[in-house]
């Protein structure tokens, strides 16, 4: 029992990581400028994201493996609007 609510728990987890990001993309968007975000931050978090993503295919974990991917799909979303404004502003 406390095995499927860890599992539910970090799915969930990740699932709020993806709306944090979802919600900063919206943000952006909106504001139609990337300029006070990081580039470089923002690529270091999808690194560690996918460094995660692998470790989590090698255990075989389908709730994290399905949290984690999700999240570094938003990430890669993420990153492409910055870049995106910021050149647009250039």
């Amino acid at each position: 029992m406390l095995g499927i609510m860890a599992n539910y728990g970090a799915f969930l987890a990740f699932m709020f990581f993806t709306v944090d990001v979802i919600i900063q993309m919206h943000h952006i968007h909106k504001r139609k400028s990337s300029a006070d975000i990081s580039i470089l931050g923002s690529v270091i978090r999808a690194l560690a994201a996918f460094v995660l993503l692998l470790k989590y295919y090698l255990i075989g974990d389908v709730f994290l493996e399905i949290g984690q991917t999700t999240f570094f799909v938003f990430m890669i979303g993420y990153i492409t609007m910055i870049i995106y404004y910021k050149k647009k502003k250039s």
